[in-house]
């Protein structure tokens, strides 16, 4: 059983200089099937040429094969021996940094709004509802939601009644 996928065997090939990084077939190619574009083989190159040309001429995608100067001088990048660790439920030297709450420049959640609270006291005080008041205030050229004028209304603190 041959085993088709080994990070380890095509680095070796790949830095002894007999093969390249296939990324269609994510192994190591020998040079000889190196095609115009460094990335692919001869055989993925046509392959991908034949994908491209049933795209729409707007739809560019990066995968799509393109003829390179010095495509066998080209380096291509090989995966490390990091990538093969998938799993960090046990793994010691992962950690995570928490990122507290930037404050003083800028503060989570929404800004608040100006309002003009005399005036919303004027207009609680006259027996308008909160929704009424949002309607007016809007007239005004001032965007409040009626929930916003009904929380204000209904702080005692505010001293709004």
């Amino acid at each position: 059983m041959t085993v088709k996928f080994d990070a380890h065997r095509d680095k070796e090939l790949i830095e002894a200089g007999t093969h390249f990084y296939c990324q269609g077939h994510l192994t190591a190619i020998p040079l000889d099937d190196i095609s115009p574009d460094a990335r692919y083989c001869q055989g993925c190159y046509d392959f991908l040429r034949q994908e491209a040309e049933l795209l729409p001429e707007t739809k560019r995608p990066r995968w799509i094969p393109k003829a390179s100067k010095n495509s066998a001088l080209k380096t291509i990048h090989v995966p490390s021996d990091d990538v093969l660790i998938l799993s960090t439920v046990n793994d010691k030297k992962t950690t995570v940094d928490k990122i507290g709450a930037v404050t003083g420049l800028s503060k989570r959640g929404r800004k608040k709004a100006a309002l003009p609270v005399e005036s919303i006291r004027k207009m609680a005080v006259a027996g308008m509802g909160s929704k009424r008041i949002a309607a007016e205030l809007f007239k005004q050229g001032i965007p409040a939601n009626y929930r916003t004028i009904a929380r204000l209304i209904s702080q005692p603190d505010n001293n709004l009644l």
